[in-house]
């Protein structure tokens, strides 16, 4: 199954904060390549999923490139640390939401069990 682009996104994203708050020079950080080769084994994606990923930052003006000795070295831009903040703040509500769901739903089936307890007891 084919993993979206927005999630491959987020990983590469992550992999350059992760970078960038260890070194926030774009002249001194570790290179791509570097960066990217873990996510490879760790998530079971390849070459073009990774390209994939990085177009959907590139697009939306989510990294900072910088070329050193032909290689490509890139930190999230200021809308890429929103984008990493805001994602994690929706991730929160959607756990937030889907364990209020699950609530309901038990108050709704105890409620149900309760009337028809209650309708056999004897007066």
């Amino acid at each position: 199954m084919a993993v979206a682009d927005k999630e491959i996104a987020l990983w590469i994203l992550t992999a350059f904060k992760t970078e960038w708050e260890r070194e926030p020079s774009p002249e001194k950080c570790r290179t791509e390549s570097e960066l990217l080769e873990p996510l490879k084994t760790q998530h079971g994606i390849n070459d073009s999923d990774l390209a994939r990923g990085r177009a959907f930052l590139d697009e939306r003006g989510l990294i900072q490139s910088a070329e050193r000795n032909e290689r490509r070295a890139s930190l999230p831009s200021r809308e890429g640390l929103g984008y990493l903040e805001a994602e994690a703040i929706l991730a929160k509500q959607k756990g937030f939401w889907q364990t209020d769901a699950g609530l309901v739903m038990c108050g709704i089936i105890l409620t149900y069990i309760a009337a028809s307890i209650i309708k056999y007891l004897p007066k």
